[in-house]
């Protein structure tokens, strides 16, 4: 099994008894000082240790107390010591243990993670935030999107704790499926409002172009066009951009 960081180490499935772990990687999913049964030797360090394939109790002999406050459960550290065999199952004894670096691993090795390529998803969420043609919608939609730290967070965020995309990841592929299912609704019940133009000037207002903006706000386009075409020869003189034009031209009537 190949780790998504190169200094993942030896995953818990392939650990087994007699063997040495030179140095790896796990997340700590469970830590609890507990008294030998000789009090008078103070108390050793139960550890459960964890990656993306399973994971195996591990025990702190020497130094436990100090070492145990040194990380959290929760924690990714490094560990080395080696793998013995109790009451019929493995546990790690430890010899040496530090809280590992966020620059030294990648969590995707230690939890569920999405098989797809980040990078694609937030491409296609992207062109979703860039298609906003509402100026309000779409400014308050960049200000998140445009701010790298979010992004990072979305792409690692699971959409739950359970039931559904609940891996790493998850949240991405969560928003990309309602972006393209928003998309579907939008195509096939012409009833949905929404906008026709990047500025939002005019829009569709149960399946009629409507305009959005000005003394004529809330007018069907057709009826203007029959009604009072001076206004869109107003629009096409006027400081607008090219695609509310395209749609004045549409509706003006031929001379």
């Amino acid at each position: 099994m190949e780790p998504k960081h190169p200094l993942k180490g030896i995953f818990i499935v392939d650990l087994r008894p007699g063997e040495r772990v030179p140095g790896a990687f796990f997340l700590v999913r469970h830590k609890q000082l507990e008294p030998f049964r000789d009090r008078s030797k103070g108390e050793f360090l139960t550890l459960t240790l964890g990656d993306r394939t399973g994971q195996m109790l591990a025990r702190v002999w020497e130094g436990a107390p100090e070492l145990a406050e040194t990380f959290a459960e929760g924690d990714v550290v490094k560990v080395a010591g080696d793998v013995e065999e109790y009451l019929g199952r493995a546990q790690i004894i430890v010899n040496k243990l530090r809280r590992a670096g966020e620059e030294e691993y990648d969590l995707s090795d230690f939890l569920p993670a999405t098989e797809k390529n980040l990078d694609d998803l937030l491409a296609h969420v992207q062109a979703a935030v860039d298609s906003l043609q509402s100026p309000h919608l779409a400014a308050l939609v960049r200000r998140f999107y445009d701010d790298p730290d979010f992004r990072a967070r979305l792409a690692q965020a699971p959409a739950a704790r359970r039931v559904h995309h609940a891996y790493l990841g998850g949240l991405l592929e969560h928003v990309l499926s309602l972006c393209r299912l928003a998309k579907l609704v939008i195509q096939n019940y012409t009833g949905i409002d929404q906008d026709l133009d990047p500025e939002g000037r005019f829009r569709l207002v149960n399946g009629e172009p409507t305009v959005n903006f000005g003394k004529n706000r809330g007018r069907l386009l057709r009826d203007i066009s029959r009604e009072e075409p001076g206004f869109l020869r107003w629009i096409l003189k006027g400081d607008f951009s090219e695609p509310v034009k395209q749609i004045a031209r549409k509706f003006l009537p031929q001379e």
